[in-house]
Protein backbone atom coordinates (compact mmCIF):
# COMPACT_ATOMS: atom_id res chain seq x y z
CA UNK A 1 0.00 0.00 0.00
CA UNK A 2 1.46 3.33 -0.95
CA UNK A 3 1.80 6.40 1.24
CA UNK A 4 -0.89 8.38 -0.60
CA UNK A 5 -3.42 5.56 -0.08
CA UNK A 6 -2.68 5.48 3.66
CA UNK A 7 -3.13 9.27 3.91
CA UNK A 8 -6.39 9.02 1.96
CA UNK A 9 -7.71 6.32 4.37
CA UNK A 10 -6.82 8.46 7.41
CA UNK A 11 -8.57 11.49 5.90
CA UNK A 12 -11.65 9.36 5.08
CA UNK A 13 -11.71 7.96 8.65
CA UNK A 14 -11.47 11.48 10.10
CA UNK A 15 -14.26 12.64 7.78
CA UNK A 16 -16.49 9.73 8.83
CA UNK A 17 -15.75 10.35 12.52
CA UNK A 18 -16.46 14.07 12.14
CA UNK A 19 -19.70 13.28 10.29
CA UNK A 20 -20.80 10.91 13.10
CA UNK A 21 -20.08 13.56 15.74
CA UNK A 22 -21.99 16.25 13.81
CA UNK A 23 -24.97 13.93 13.22
CA UNK A 24 -25.06 12.90 16.89
CA UNK A 25 -25.01 16.54 17.98
CA UNK A 26 -27.75 17.38 15.47
CA UNK A 27 -29.99 14.53 16.66
CA UNK A 28 -29.45 15.63 20.27
CA UNK A 29 -30.40 19.25 19.52
CA UNK A 30 -33.50 18.22 17.55
CA UNK A 31 -34.73 15.80 20.24
CA UNK A 32 -34.24 18.44 22.96
CA UNK A 33 -36.25 20.95 20.94
CA UNK A 34 -39.02 18.43 20.33
CA UNK A 35 -39.22 17.47 24.01
CA UNK A 36 -39.27 21.12 25.06
CA UNK A 37 -42.26 21.65 22.71
CA UNK A 38 -44.14 18.77 24.36
CA UNK A 39 -47.30 19.92 26.09
CA UNK A 40 -47.46 19.23 29.82
CA UNK A 41 -50.10 19.65 32.50
CA UNK A 42 -48.02 22.10 34.52
CA UNK A 43 -50.42 25.06 34.42
CA UNK A 44 -53.96 25.91 33.33
CA UNK A 45 -52.91 27.20 29.92
CA UNK A 46 -50.93 24.08 29.01
CA UNK A 47 -53.69 21.85 30.42
CA UNK A 48 -56.28 23.51 28.17
CA UNK A 49 -53.89 23.18 25.24
CA UNK A 50 -53.35 19.46 25.99
CA UNK A 51 -57.09 18.82 26.27
CA UNK A 52 -57.76 20.52 22.94
CA UNK A 53 -55.25 18.20 21.20
CA UNK A 54 -57.22 15.09 22.20
CA UNK A 55 -59.58 13.93 19.47
CA UNK A 56 -62.70 13.76 21.68
CA UNK A 57 -62.26 17.38 22.74
CA UNK A 58 -61.12 19.04 19.51
CA UNK A 59 -63.28 22.02 18.56
CA UNK A 60 -65.17 22.02 21.87
CA UNK A 61 -65.33 24.71 24.52
CA UNK A 62 -63.28 23.70 27.57
CA UNK A 63 -64.15 25.09 31.02
CA UNK A 64 -61.72 23.94 33.69
CA UNK A 65 -63.56 23.74 37.02
CA UNK A 66 -60.76 22.68 39.37
CA UNK A 67 -57.48 20.82 39.63
CA UNK A 68 -55.95 18.92 42.52
CA UNK A 69 -52.70 17.07 43.11
CA UNK A 70 -52.64 13.66 44.78
CA UNK A 71 -48.95 12.88 45.33
CA UNK A 72 -47.42 12.79 41.84
CA UNK A 73 -50.85 12.59 40.16
CA UNK A 74 -52.76 15.68 38.99
CA UNK A 75 -56.50 15.47 38.30
CA UNK A 76 -58.27 18.24 36.40
CA UNK A 77 -62.06 18.34 36.22
CA UNK A 78 -63.63 20.24 33.34
CA UNK A 79 -66.65 20.62 31.10
CA UNK A 80 -66.34 19.94 27.39
CA UNK A 81 -69.25 21.73 25.70
CA UNK A 82 -71.04 21.34 29.03
CA UNK A 83 -70.31 17.62 29.39
CA UNK A 84 -68.42 16.57 32.57
CA UNK A 85 -64.94 15.14 32.02
CA UNK A 86 -61.58 14.82 33.70
CA UNK A 87 -57.96 14.45 32.67
CA UNK A 88 -55.15 12.84 34.64
CA UNK A 89 -51.46 13.75 34.57
CA UNK A 90 -48.50 12.15 36.33
CA UNK A 91 -45.31 13.94 37.36
CA UNK A 92 -42.33 12.64 35.36
CA UNK A 93 -38.61 12.59 36.28
CA UNK A 94 -38.14 16.14 34.94
CA UNK A 95 -40.90 17.43 37.23
CA UNK A 96 -43.38 17.98 34.39
CA UNK A 97 -46.90 16.58 34.41
CA UNK A 98 -47.41 14.17 31.50
CA UNK A 99 -50.79 13.11 30.15
CA UNK A 100 -52.01 9.73 31.42
CA UNK A 101 -55.75 9.37 30.86
CA UNK A 102 -59.02 11.20 30.24
CA UNK A 103 -62.65 10.22 30.56
CA UNK A 104 -65.99 11.74 29.64
CA UNK A 105 -69.55 10.42 29.66
CA UNK A 106 -71.07 11.91 26.53
CA UNK A 107 -74.34 13.84 26.81
CA UNK A 108 -74.44 13.73 30.62
CA UNK A 109 -75.01 16.75 32.79
CA UNK A 110 -73.84 14.98 35.98
CA UNK A 111 -71.01 12.44 36.24
CA UNK A 112 -69.13 10.69 39.02
CA UNK A 113 -65.64 9.45 38.22
CA UNK A 114 -63.97 7.06 40.68
CA UNK A 115 -60.19 7.42 40.46
CA UNK A 116 -57.84 4.92 42.06
CA UNK A 117 -54.24 5.84 42.88
CA UNK A 118 -51.24 3.63 43.59
CA UNK A 119 -50.14 5.47 46.73
CA UNK A 120 -53.30 7.03 48.19
CA UNK A 121 -56.96 6.29 48.79
CA UNK A 122 -59.41 6.56 45.89
CA UNK A 123 -61.30 9.76 45.20
CA UNK A 124 -64.64 10.45 43.55
CA UNK A 125 -64.66 13.46 41.25
CA UNK A 126 -68.26 14.59 40.90
CA UNK A 127 -68.89 17.09 38.11
CA UNK A 128 -72.17 18.70 37.12
CA UNK A 129 -73.18 21.43 34.73
CA UNK A 130 -75.65 24.23 35.33
CA UNK A 131 -78.47 22.41 33.55
CA UNK A 132 -78.64 19.64 36.14
CA UNK A 133 -81.15 19.75 39.00
CA UNK A 134 -79.37 17.37 41.39
CA UNK A 135 -78.91 19.15 44.72
CA UNK A 136 -77.55 16.24 46.77
CA UNK A 137 -75.69 12.98 46.19
CA UNK A 138 -75.62 10.08 48.61
CA UNK A 139 -72.68 7.88 47.68
CA UNK A 140 -72.52 4.60 49.54
CA UNK A 141 -69.17 2.79 49.52
CA UNK A 142 -69.55 -0.68 51.02
CA UNK A 143 -72.51 0.63 53.06
CA UNK A 144 -70.60 3.69 54.34
CA UNK A 145 -72.72 6.68 53.22
CA UNK A 146 -71.08 9.93 52.12
CA UNK A 147 -73.28 12.94 51.36
CA UNK A 148 -72.39 15.81 49.03
CA UNK A 149 -74.58 18.83 48.36
CA UNK A 150 -74.55 20.95 45.19
CA UNK A 151 -75.83 24.34 44.17
CA UNK A 152 -78.51 23.92 41.54
CA UNK A 153 -78.09 25.76 38.22
CA UNK A 154 -74.31 26.13 38.65
CA UNK A 155 -71.38 24.31 37.12
CA UNK A 156 -69.56 22.57 39.96
CA UNK A 157 -67.01 19.97 40.94
CA UNK A 158 -66.69 18.13 44.24
CA UNK A 159 -63.76 16.02 45.46
CA UNK A 160 -64.91 13.17 47.71
CA UNK A 161 -62.23 11.15 49.47
CA UNK A 162 -63.33 7.55 49.58
CA UNK A 163 -62.52 4.82 52.08
CA UNK A 164 -59.87 2.36 50.95
CA UNK A 165 -61.06 -0.95 49.58
CA UNK A 166 -59.69 -3.37 47.05
CA UNK A 167 -61.28 -3.06 43.61
CA UNK A 168 -62.91 -6.47 43.93
CA UNK A 169 -64.52 -5.57 47.28
CA UNK A 170 -65.75 -2.06 46.41
CA UNK A 171 -69.47 -1.60 46.06
CA UNK A 172 -70.75 1.84 45.04
CA UNK A 173 -74.41 2.83 45.28
CA UNK A 174 -75.76 6.24 44.31
CA UNK A 175 -78.89 8.17 45.30
CA UNK A 176 -79.69 11.59 43.88
CA UNK A 177 -82.01 14.21 45.37
CA UNK A 178 -83.52 17.41 44.03
CA UNK A 179 -83.55 20.77 45.85
CA UNK A 180 -86.68 19.72 47.80
CA UNK A 181 -85.01 16.55 49.08
CA UNK A 182 -87.06 14.31 46.81
CA UNK A 183 -85.28 11.21 45.52
CA UNK A 184 -84.65 11.42 41.78
CA UNK A 185 -84.94 8.23 39.73
CA UNK A 186 -81.47 6.78 39.19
Amino acid sequence: MNKQSKVSKVINMKTVLLLIIVLTALVSVISNRLSSNEIHGNDLESIKKMISTIESYENTSIDILDMKDFGDDRIVGFLSDGTPAYIEFSKNDEGNYSFVYTEMYTNNSFSTFIINFNDSDPVAVVIKNRYNDIAKLELSVNNQVIEQEFNVNQDSLAWIELPHCSNSSCRYDYKYYDINGILIDN
